[in-house]
């Protein structure tokens, strides 16, 4: 998404330099990876060599020094996408206007981190993008624009990453021309409506057997494959993984919720009202 919001920018506006977070190991390995075949490219970074745009690093917390370098660039304003963690008001303030920021969900529902997957979990109908002002608490200032619509079952979350970017870029520049005349207003977010978005504990079991109905188990297993997989396992304990979702049936069974078992062209998931095929993995045989 940022390296979407980032090549559509620059077609209309003066974009002055890009700001990631600051390298690790892993990051300082990713070109040697790349080069080898076992990684790919970093979008952003990609997008940001082809423009020649200056790079900055960022630093979690309060980075002092990026502060100084964004206020020498005499910047506007400061647009944030899919940023990794909060940046410190020293930042986000550096620029005559501050900071707006890209978040892909309808806020104030799903703020933080992971938006897109707490909208399947939640079995949200529809979805959207928001564009708002940046403030201390996570995803919480002024909403400037929002762009909704709906969300079909079993959507792949490739496909709604993709119209995430392309409609937060195209709703991202209608802000800045608007800003540019000075006719944007902000409307607060209703805290009562918030819901959080965080990060997940790898590993942890995500689907709720016992109540989630098997067309909605299907949906959420559907939707986010193969960016997420649901830990699953046999009626003996051990695990089982899957190599894609097939479709859902609603009928009776006795077996416990949530195992699966071998079944024509694949696995089959037991849920409460149904049961949904799975891909068998062929390292499961």
């Amino acid at each position: 998404m940022p390296e979407t919001a980032l090549r559509s920018l620059v077609r209309n506006h003066e974009v002055r330099a890009v700001v990631r977070p600051a390298g690790t190991l892993r990051s300082a390995l990713r070109p040697l990876a790349v080069r080898l075949g076992l990684r790919s490219p970093d979008p952003l970074q990609q997008a940001g060599e082809d423009l020649r745009l200056p790079r900055l690093s960022c630093h979690r917390g309060k980075d002092a020094k990026l502060a100084d370098s964004l206020r020498r660039l005499d910047l506007d304003l400061i647009v944030i996408a899919s940023f990794p963690f909060l940046l410190s008001p020293e930042i986000y303030n550096a620029a005559r206007l501050g900071a707006v920021n890209l978040h892909t969900s309808l806020l104030p529902r799903h703020r933080g981190p992971l938006p897109m997957f707490w909208v399947y979990h939640e079995d949200d109908r529809e979805t959207g993008v928001t564009v708002h002002q940046v403030t201390q608490g996570a995803d919480s200032g002024d909403i400037l624009a929002q762009l909704r619509f709906d969300l079909p079952r079993g959507y792949p979350i490739q496909q709604l990453y993709d119209r995430s970017s392309a409609e937060g870029a195209q709703l991202l520049g209608e802000v800045l021309s608007r800003l540019e005349e000075g006719v944007v207003a902000g409307t607060p977010q209703d805290a009562r409506g918030a819901t959080q978005a965080p990060r997940l504990k790898p590993g942890v079991p995500m689907v709720d057997f016992q109540n989630w109905p098997v067309e909605r188990v299907w949906h959420f297993l559907k939707g986010m494959y193969p960016q997420y997989s649901e830990p699953l396992s046999d009626p003996g304990g051990r695990p089982v993984s899957y190599s894609g979702v097939q479709g859902f049936a609603e009928e009776r069974h006795q077996q416990p919720l949530g195992t699966v078992q071998p079944g024509a062209g694949g696995w089959r998931l037991f849920c409460r009202d149904g049961i949904v095929t799975l891909d068998a993995n062929r390292r499961n045989g």
